[in-house]
């Protein structure tokens, strides 16, 4: 499976042998059969590689990032040097990335889902 970071570390616990593959790698990988899965991103990604051409199953949100935000990683003592009025700019700006991409990504996503799902549908009509 592909899985990275602690959610691949928690995966190998129970067994699942884990690699980790970059986004443009995973198709191949699955569609080889190198790979019988993957996690990977959210669902509007998912659409965009394809991912539901070969996978049966797709389940949101995964158990490991039940959601997609942003961060931001500063040096303490640079932040401790900043005026405050620059912390502030800092702040809004980022709680207002993290609101956008938040709401973004939650109305996207549902729509993704049924999107393959109706692809899938059609994909297995026309085997029958």
């Amino acid at each position: 499976m592909r899985f990275f970071g602690l959610g691949a570390r928690v995966m190998q616990k129970i067994g699942v042998s884990t690699q980790l593959l970059a986004g443009g790698d995973i198709f191949p990988a699955l569609e080889k059969g190198v790979i019988d899965a993957t996690e990977f991103s959210m669902p509007t990604m998912d659409i965009k590689y394809g991912f539901y051409q070969i996978a049966k199953n797709n389940y949101f949100p995964g158990w490991h990032q039940q959601v997609s935000i942003s961060q931001l990683l500063i040096n303490s003592g640079k932040w401790k040097g900043l005026a405050d009025n620059y912390k502030a700019m800092v702040e809004v700006g980022c709680g207002d990335s993290i609101h956008h991409t938040y709401a973004e990504t939650e109305y996207k996503n549902p729509f993704a889902m049924v999107e393959m799902g109706k692809k899938i549908r059609c994909d297995y009509a026309a085997l029958a």
